[in-house]
């Protein structure tokens, strides 16, 4: 067991294919002030996703515990409170406003006062199976005074934020908890998959000039946009890494297994191949063109890409980010 006055902080990833479980501390004397530490991981093959969405809870639950338990036995700790991820085409990022009045007698705006202009942004007519999960404020405006980024300190007397939601489905929402909940899991946090991922990777020069995260899964491909150092547009498609196995399977007509074989070990888009593959199936060899493998792989990628490049038309970015 680690010192108990260690602050531990526990991540869970419910992906479609698999289960991730990690475990950070703060370690001053090793990383310094605000650096996190991984100190235990844990990882199970998810059965229970289908393009990010919870179809089978109790495999989900033996997965989460699956890899919570090595991750447990790795960091030496015992958890119990986790930030989890929300995935799935019901993932969709709405923009919004919120308008308050500030009614400090020296109209000084205070944190206060953000977060009301935050929170009056949430309330807008949502469909009765759908949540918000996350607000993201992207600029504020003080008295008509647009593009700034912190308010407090200013004085007014209109606030008005300017914000970007990330909107649910409530019954997705509701299975992760019911199945965080079968784990011996409390959620102090539900984020969305994209969002960690930029933060992860993300430099502030990144997140300021204007960059596009795209992170492929088995099942689902998670976009967002972050430009001007804060969220404009979170997205999911419904189209991962299965597909492609799907695509090769069909093409080459093979079983899925074998599909999933070629893609991991020899899956490309550089150059042309020439020559075939061998692949052991059911006792013998067959062989692949790697010249076919390659064509139905570059189809699907080039189709998602068209798919990313639509959304980015949606909301205005298609050819307009550095990054």
């Amino acid at each position: 067991m680690r010192d108990a006055q260690a602050t531990h902080y526990a991540g869970l990833d419910i992906g479609t294919s698999a289960v991730r479980f990690v475990v950070g501390v703060i370690d001053h004397e090793q990383t310094g002030a605000n650096k996190l530490r991984v100190i235990g991981h844990g990882q199970s093959e998810s059965l229970g996703m289908r393009k990010g969405a919870i179809v089978h809870i109790d495999d989900l639950v033996d997965a989460i515990r699956d890899a919570k338990q090595q991750a447990e036995e790795i960091a030496g700790v015992a958890l119990h409170n986790v930030t989890c991820n929300v995935n799935g085409a019901n993932v969709v990022g709405v923009d919004s406003k919120g308008v308050i009045a500030i009614s400090s007698h020296d109209r000084e705006i205070r944190e206060d006062d953000r977060f009301r202009a935050e929170e009056a942004a949430t309330i807008l007519k949502l469909p009765p199976n759908q949540e918000i999960v996350q607000v993201f404020a992207k600029n504020f405006k003080v008295d008509g005074q647009g593009s700034i980024k912190d308010p407090v300190g200013m004085q007014g007397v209109r606030l008005e934020a300017d914000t970007h939601l990330v909107v649910v489905a409530s019954p997705n929402v509701k299975a992760i908890e019911t199945a965080l909940d079968k784990s011996g899991l409390v959620p102090n946090h539900i984020t969305i998959s994209s969002l960690a991922s930029a933060e992860a990777i993300l430099e502030r020069q990144q997140k300021e000039a204007g960059t596009l995260v795209i992170n492929i899964g088995a099942g689902t491909t998670n976009l967002v946009i972050i430009e001007d150092g804060e969220v404009q547009y979170v997205g999911v498609i419904p189209v991962g890494g299965i597909n492609i196995t799907n695509d090769l399977a069909i093409g080459l007509r093979t079983d899925l297994d074998v599909a999933e074989k070629i893609k991991v070990e020899h899956g490309t888009l550089e150059g042309v191949n020439m020559g075939s593959i061998d692949i052991e199936v059911s006792g013998h060899m067959e062989k692949f063109q790697k010249h076919e493998v390659k064509h139905i792989i570059e189809s699907r990628i080039e189709e998602l890409l068209e798919m990313v490049d639509h959304e980015l038309k949606r909301v205005g970015r298609s050819r307009k980010l550095p990054g």
